[in-house]
């Protein structure tokens, strides 16, 4: 498992940084959506209800490895753990667009569920009732149900290379009330992304 402790040689001052980027919920999802439709490299993965389309940054491993302590883990091509229609769809669009939905497996819609379960719970910060809804969870317990989907879907991101999961620890699942946003490492990759700041020669 790796530290999460970033280097400390920045071009921004390190306090300030965290304040500058908005905590999860509409603003975030705003400027994350407006950064991928401009060109930032992410992906798209469906709609947060009332907030519109969800965009995830991807990072660029080779970036991230100069900024911090030591290189990052290397990102594994996505067909070899998503289902092929799937790492497919997700790489050329919306996997949950109507169209694109309407091809894919069963299987590769649990999975592509779970990847919006998680950027709904920890992007959207909706609340589980929310998530479970959006997913078209039913039956007993949906929330439950949301819960594990976010869970293995934080998973996915974290190979995909996708922020933040890719910089918390692999099984990383948030504590109650957890301000994970808050940390260093997030907000500094979150800030190379946006192209705010660079790295020091």
């Amino acid at each position: 498992m790796r530290s999460i402790v970033p280097a400390k040689r920045y071009s921004y001052k390190e306090e300030n940084q965290a304040k500058s980027l908005p905590q999860p919920g509409p603003k975030l999802v705003e400027l994350l959506r407006e950064r991928v439709r401009s060109g930032n490299d992410g992906w798209w993965i469906g709609s947060a209800p009332g907030l519109g389309r969800m965009g995830v940054p991807r990072q660029l491993v080779s970036s991230i490895s100069e900024f911090f302590n030591g290189p990052e883990p290397e990102v594994p091509p996505a067909e070899s753990f998503l289902p092929p229609r799937l790492a497919a769809a997700l790489v050329g669009g919306d996997p949950l667009h109507p169209t694109v939905y309407a091809t894919l497996t069963a299987h590769d819609r649990v999975s592509g569920r779970r990847l919006y379960a998680a950027a709904l719970r920890d992007l959207a910060d909706l609340e589980w009732d929310q998530v479970a809804s959006a997913c078209g969870i039913e039956g007993i317990d949906p929330e439950r149900q949301a819960r594990a989907y976010a869970e293995r879907g934080r998973g996915l991101w974290y190979k995909l290379g996708g922020w933040p999961w890719y910089h918390l620890p692999e099984h990383w699942q948030p504590k109650s009330r957890e301000q994970w946003w808050l940390n260093p490492r997030v907000t500094s990759a979150l800030a190379i992304w946006l192209g705010e700041v660079t790295t020091r020669p």
